[in-house]
């Protein structure tokens, strides 16, 4: 059986009086209304995708925050598939005009509106998708931290085992991907290999916090962890 094509897309958001308006492109090759997506660069991670198309195909910069439904459809009588990844999006600005060349027209809707102009059954599947979340005022990301060699091999204190080869190699994947949250505030444990795991996202922007009580020695000690004890 052929792997489905992958492809990465949207449902992106901004606030417009007491409600919220999602933005959908219009592609004249098919005459259709659409939700932003594209096909994956080759290796590329899906999220990274979803968020270059919906820049590429709207003129949107827009912040993931929580995954939706997928969609998976034919592309053909030969039974080719597609599989679609979906994040919903706050948009943060406009950076261009929007369109490309696959897009001509992008127009800023409600969900419900929205479901209604939508040329298909799986793209109003993940609009009802998104209509159901509650309100996202923020999103917390969790990271664990880059492999750093083994423990047992290290023969100085714990905490100041650093990142090997490929924890370096994981870092430098990892940060584009983290950066696309926009995140406000970077938080890590004190371990160095912890703090190592984020400080590329701290460059010049923002610094690293410090918290102990995401450490080990907090954890096995859930009264500190709780504010309390006795």
């Amino acid at each position: 059986m052929t792997a489905a094509r992958r492809a990465a897309g949207g449902v992106v958001w901004r606030p417009e009086g007491d409600g919220v308006r999602v933005a959908l492109v219009h592609r004249p090759r098919y005459d259709d209304w659409s939700l932003p997506k594209g096909k994956l660069n080759p290796q590329e991670n899906a999220l990274v995708a979803a968020v270059r198309e919906v820049y590429e195909e709207t003129g949107v910069r827009a912040v993931p925050q929580v995954r939706l439904p997928g969609a998976r459809y034919p592309t053909d009588e030969a039974g080719a598939e597609k599989s679609v990844d979906y994040w919903s999006m706050r948009a943060r600005g406009d950076d261009r005009e929007p369109g490309d060349d696959e897009v001509d027209v992008v127009r800023w809707v409600p969900p419900d509106e929205a479901a209604r102009l939508l040329s298909y059954a799986s793209d109003r599947r993940v609009v009802y998708a998104f209509a159901e979340l509650p309100a996202v005022t923020s999103v917390v990301v969790v990271v664990r931290h880059a492999r750093a060699g083994s423990r047992a091999d290290w023969r100085r204190p714990d905490s100041e085992r650093p990142l090997d080869a490929l924890g370096e190699a994981q870092v430098a994947a990892l940060t584009p991907v983290l950066d696309l949250f926009a995140p406000s505030r970077l938080v890590s444990a004190p371990p160095l290999r912890c703090r190592a795991t984020v400080a590329p996202l701290a460059a010049d922007r923002r610094p690293v916090e410090v918290e102990a009580v995401l450490g080990e020695e907090a954890r096995a000690q859930p009264e500190v962890v709780a504010g309390g004890g006795g």
